[in-house]
């Protein structure tokens, strides 16, 4: 039951978790067939199928994100967005994406805090 509260969870939060759902059903139907049971090796199979599948899939998203970033970038290759105009994209843009704390981006070590007046995501560690 609590499994379940969560699926209902992720697919209320996450954008697309219904896509991601019927995409890794199809490919466990495609690579795993008729199999009841399945080994080790069987499961792998699925796991490998699944990861590269969804890498085709989620790459133009990734371009689209990266090509965001750089828009936002602090002048021509400095590799960082001002944490204010980050954190504004969500309400002027409409990117719900770069919604990340200050303290989340500091623990994945993705803030440039080295002008502690001016705090600055690292795009390349994001």
């Amino acid at each position: 039951e609590q499994a379940l509260d969560l699926v209902h969870e992720f697919a209320q939060d996450l954008p697309g978790f219904t896509k991601i759902q019927d995409f890794a059903r199809t490919t466990l139907r495609e690579t795993a067939g008729t199999l009841t049971t399945m080994g080790f090796l069987d499961v792998t199979r699925v796991v490998e199928a699944i990861s590269e599948g969804w890498a085709r899939i989620v790459q133009p998203q990734y371009k689209l994100m990266r090509d965001r970033l750089l828009e936002l970038e602090d002048g021509k290759g400095t590799g960082r967005i001002a944490l204010s105009e980050f954190h504004a994209s969500t309400v002027r843009k409409g990117w719900w994406q770069f919604s990340e704390t200050a303290d989340y981006l500091r623990h994945v070590g993705a803030l440039d805090e080295s002008n502690p007046s001016r705090p600055r995501v690292i795009i390349s560690n994001y």
